[in-house]
């Protein structure tokens, strides 16, 4: 089913863009084109904003993508795995939890705006990272990078919270990348690079 968050995360980007809707349809009432402008940019925003509000089957034995996107590299550093996907305009820009467990940190960190295709320049980028602690011990972390066009990450996490999988961690506006990182010892890595992510679908690893 077809939701769209663009009340819920950008109400004052929608109320100035009414607000103008409204100035230029009183001063040209009989002018199609501010009409059909307003209804197009709204409709393009709602798209944008859109998530898919399916019911989806709760498997812990199971780490989804947290995403939408496309796999760009998968790192192997000790015993933790980090799978970088970068999601392009048409993508869908919400962000879920992988798996059930509980908040234990969130981290903003101020950098730079690199476009999110370059990911080697997104080290240096703003992203906001949130750990989350799983039954079996493992963290897992999830860290929404800004880009050169998405300026702006939304995160709703609050440490200490008890999250389900699939609970709306938040979204990052625009093009943009995100980073997956679990410890290769308890997840068995599933996915590979240039795979194509749907959001709480595609299995990136199973329990070992």
């Amino acid at each position: 089913m077809f939701k769209t968050l663009l009340l819920q995360e950008s109400l004052l980007l929608f109320t100035i863009l009414s607000f103008l809707y409204f100035l230029l349809a009183c001063s040209k009432p009989d002018n199609g084109h501010v009409h059909f402008g307003y209804l197009t940019i709204i409709v393009i925003l709602g798209i944008f904003y859109r998530i898919k509000d399916d019911p989806i089957v709760l498997d812990d034995t199971h780490l989804l993508a947290p995403c939408g996107g496309k796999i760009k590299k998968i790192e192997h550093n000790g015993t933790r795995t980090k799978i970088r996907v970068f999601l392009n305009i048409h993508d869908q820009h919400a962000q879920f939890y992988p798996v059930s467990g509980t908040v234990t940190d969130v981290q903003h960190k101020l950098g730079k705006f690199n476009p999110a295709y370059l990911l080697e320049k997104t080290e240096f980028n703003e992203k906001t990272t949130t750990s989350l602690q799983t039954k079996n011990g493992d963290t897992i972390k999830v860290t929404q990078i800004a880009g050169q066009v998405a300026r702006r990450i939304v995160n709703h996490a609050k440490i200490g919270s008890h999250v389900k999988q699939g609970d709306y961690i938040g979204m990052i506006k625009f093009s943009s990348a995100v980073d997956i990182e679990f410890s290769s010892d308890v997840w068995q890595l599933e996915a590979q690079v240039g795979d194509k992510l749907t959001p709480l679908q595609t299995i990136l690893a199973t329990k070992r």
